[in-house]
């Protein structure tokens, strides 16, 4: 079932402040709501290796990780992009989602998810942070300010998923 959501009542966007930050701009039925992600608080935490931590180097085409493989890591991009895909039992591939540097993939193991629902692919030469999910979810109980912002990050990246389904359901 679909919500009532008018078209383009949600809209959202990335805006480059041309000092180094983003703003991320969030438009729900005409209400505008400015998050602004704070990256110093996650290269911060993870910047650095340790800690149930890794920092892992990857290289074009390389598989970060596959749909059904078990899920017990978080990652976060330094830099570089990775492309998540997921294969139907019918053999269809989809590309679900492109990820980018400061952003984070495989989270969903956090929520209970045992098994990876896509496929993570390296689109070139990039670095990310491993994180086990007992880490995380440690540094999330006891890091006020890194909760706060990892809340800020998937509230607004859910966003920009409701705004892409409702601009794809409208348009085909």
């Amino acid at each position: 079932m679909l919500f009532p959501v008018a078209l383009r009542s949600l809209d959202s966007g990335t805006i480059d402040e041309g000092n180094g930050t983003s703003v991320v701009r969030c438009r729900f039925r005409g209400v505008m709501t400015q998050i602004e992600p704070h990256v110093s608080v996650f290269e911060a935490y993870f910047g650095k290796a340790g800690g149930g931590k890794t920092a892992v180097s990857f290289k074009k085409n390389d598989v970060i990780f596959s749909q059904g493989d078990p899920a017990e890591l978080i990652f976060y991009i330094q830099k570089g992009r990775v492309k998540l895909t997921v294969v139907s039992e019918q053999g269809k591939e989809a590309v679900v989602a492109i990820m980018e540097a400061q952003q984070f993939f495989g989270e969903g193991c956090l929520n209970g998810e045992s098994t990876r629902v896509a496929t993570a692919v390296s689109l070139g030469i990039g670095a990310l942070t491993s994180i086990t999910k007992n880490a995380l979810r440690d540094a999330l109980k006891n890091e006020p300010q890194l909760a706060e912002e990892f809340v800020k990050y998937l509230i607004t990246r859910t966003s920009r998923v409701e705004a892409d389904l409702v601009d794809q359901l409208f348009t085909e």
